[in-house]
């Protein structure tokens, strides 16, 4: 009984931890210089293709259940060096334990992330998300809401490993930890792989 309570609360603090991890890197990073980031003449937008997995974590366990996997797109611009901007949408599907019946999520976000070479080609992301969370029945038209579920914002963090087959292709695993702000319902883990395209 106590290690099955154990892990049920092992997300919920493991999401503290990287929370704190990724904050500390994100102030420590203003201090490390340029050369860690892509070289000055890689091309500066992105167009990208997710396939995601998302899970429900902390109280969500008690609303919702993983569903179906799910594909989302994202234009991303690099700043000066070494941060990155983005905005996409991810939609996100579940099955409402109370109901017995899908619950889906058209999921908006803009993400700030910062960029680390590890070895080129392969660099590493970390940063932090908003969200706009909105519960629908079914992700096709007509959308119908959601009525077990409030419209929120939500915040999160994410980090994301890349590697560069070439200036312009790219690969990505994404890993998001987020969490509305208006219920506690509304917690996930989202996993995606991503491709691509700089221009």
């Amino acid at each position: 009984m106590l290690s099955g309570s154990l892990i049920h609360r092992l997300p919920f603090w493991l999401s503290d931890i990287i929370l704190s991890l990724t904050l500390s890197i994100c102030l420590y990073s203003t201090t490390l210089a340029d050369e860690l980031v892509l070289p000055a003449q890689y091309p500066k937008d992105y167009l990208w293709l997710y396939y995601s997995q998302n899970t429900p974590t902390s109280h969500s366990t008690d609303e919702l259940q993983a569903h179906l996997d799910t594909f989302g797109i994202s234009y991303q611009h690099r700043l000066k060096h070494p941060w990155i901007v983005s905005v996409g949408y991810r939609p996100q599907s579940f099955i409402s334990k109370r109901q017995n019946t899908p619950t889906k999520l058209l999921t908006f976000f803009n993400s700030t992330q910062r960029i680390f070479r590890l070895y080129h080609p392969v660099y590493f992301t970390v940063g932090t998300e908003i969200l706009y969370l909105v519960p629908v029945q079914k992700l096709n038209p007509p959308m119908t809401k959601d009525r077990y579920f409030a419209t929120e914002i939500g915040i999160g963090i994410q980090s994301s490993l890349w590697y560069h087959f070439s200036e312009q292709y790219l690969l990505a695993f994404d890993l998001q930890r987020w969490r509305g702000t208006k219920t506690n319902q509304l917690h996930a883990w989202s996993l995606s792989l991503g491709i691509g395209y700089a221009y």
